[in-house]
């Protein structure tokens, strides 16, 4: 055991009870010696002594260089070891001593003057490192090779019904992954490379491939740390609930950004089906999914008109005025026996065109509008009805008109947009950058710099 760990110094003598240790006491089963030749200086012999057991340090393991019967610098794994030569092998480097005999350095000048070590800078002195680090690293490869090849066989039994279901190219690639990741990164524990290969197998057998891996790579260390974090908080599942309706509401408004502010935008096709999907933003009221276009009462409404209007029949949901359009969503209202009874709440959302300023004129139609659907019988006295009337601006002084159950709101259009990161808890402004909002880029500063629009805020 001595003589295993401290014969590295020709220097240095053990001794046991008066007895001499030398290296014919050390057993030809811990001993391997080879040789490395230097073209054109000679030959290099490499003894290699296994301690049996790991060590718990380094200490009197690593690379001892002798040169003319004398140690040169001291016993040890150098940088350029650690790198050309154990590659995460902490193990080996706490069980293996190798001692490397290269009498044609001294003549190479490669020596420096004290003995300390060598002239990294002397060619003779690099190109016999290097092939000597080859040859050290090749032993301690084969040393390991029946535990290695355990270790793959394990792997490969454990995930075996899962990687079966994977097509045959995908379970070559997996088993070439398994061999390489073993041979090259045998500090990592089999345990270790149970788990990665079985996340790999998964990811064979799943639609996403190795998607999921190139995001990873790509990651820094310290979100690798935050993924880590929520993944330690919520299941995917649950994760993926939560940020896809964070992603439609987010992208959402995106679109509320551009096409409110776009005069070219068109209110029937674009921006009407647009409210339908934004009525949560007048308030928790309207988040249900109950909500939906009213076809019969948007036909009421075209005939109160009392004219074909363009484009009705392209999206009869919607009735289209010559200043802008208007949409009737409404929820049904539930009997004792669960069955539909009439309408519960109705909410009427009217756009106006840019450059309309909503006024009482605008709130008065919204109110012929409710008057002619209690005429027809559609609603009730105690239906409660909402109806907003957006614009990109309002009139003076212009307030929320009450009568009954009506509700009849002026709305600017900013108004609804900042309302709606509000409710959002202003997360559009920290999530911009997010991938999926990379296709709605909007420039949302030179909107929100934009002058104030004079009239009611109901934020």
């Amino acid at each position: 055991m001595l003589g295993a760990r401290f014969l590295t110094d020709p220097d240095f003598t053990v001794v046991v009870d008066g007895v001499t240790v030398t290296f014919d006491d050390i057993p030809n089963a811990f001993l391997q010696e080879s040789f490395v030749g230097v073209p054109g200086h000679g030959q290099v012999r490499i003894v290699m002594i296994d301690a049996q057991h790991a060590d718990r340090t380094t200490r009197q393991h690593g690379i001892a260089w002798h040169v003319n019967n004398r140690l040169v610098g001291e016993c040890g794994w150098l940088g350029s070891d650690y790198s050309r030569i154990l590659d995460g092998r902490t193990s080996e480097a706490k069980r293996f001593t190798f001692i490397v005999t290269a009498d044609f350095l001294a003549s190479a000048n490669a020596v420096q003057p004290d003995w300390s070590g060598f002239n990294p800078k002397n060619e003779v002195w690099k190109l016999t490192q290097s092939l000597v680090q080859d040859r050290i690293r090749e032993q301690i490869f084969a040393h390991g090779a029946q535990r290695r090849k355990e270790t793959k066989e394990a792997v490969k039994e454990h995930h075996a019904n899962t990687i079966r279901k994977a097509p045959p190219l995908a379970r070559e690639r997996w088993n070439e992954f398994v061999e390489a990741v073993v041979d090259s990164c045998p500090g990592i524990s089999g345990e270790q490379v149970e788990q990665v290969a079985g996340i790999l197998a998964n990811l064979e057998v799943s639609r996403s491939r190795y998607g999921l891996v190139d995001k990873l790579h790509r990651m820094q260390p310290n979100e690798l740390d935050e993924l880590d974090a929520i993944l330690g908080d919520w299941s995917v599942a649950t994760a993926k609930v939560a940020l896809d309706e964070i992603q439609n509401r987010l992208k959402l408004i995106a679109e509320l950004h551009a096409k409110l502010r776009d005069e070219r935008a068109d209110e029937v096709r674009e921006l009407q089906p647009l409210m339908e999907r934004s009525l949560w933003v007048f308030g928790p009221e309207f988040e249900t999914i109950e909500f939906t276009s009213n076809r019969g009462m948007s036909e009421v409404i075209r005939k109160l008109l009392g004219r074909k209007v363009r484009g009705s029949l392209n999206r009869p949901d919607f009735v289209i005025l010559d200043d802008g359009s208007v949409g009737l969503f409404s929820r049904p209202k539930y009997g004792d026996g669960y069955e539909v009874e009439g309408i519960e709440h109705l909410v009427v959302v009217e756009l106006k065109r840019p450059g309309i300023a909503i006024g009482m004129d605008h709130k008065n139609q919204a109110w012929k509008y409710v008057t002619e659907l209690l005429d027809q019988g559609l609603i009730e006295e105690s239906t409660k009805v909402t109806c907003f009337v957006m614009g990109s601006k309002l009139a003076p002084r212009e307030r929320i008109r009450e009568e009954g159950s009506t509700r009849i709101v002026p709305l600017a259009y900013d108004t609804f947009v900042r309302r709606a990161e509000s409710r959002m808890l202003n997360l559009y402004e920290r999530l911009k950058g997010a991938p999926f909002l990379a296709d709605l880029q909007v420039d949302v500063e030179g909107f929100l710099a934009q002058p104030p629009h004079r009239g009611l805020d109901l934020d």
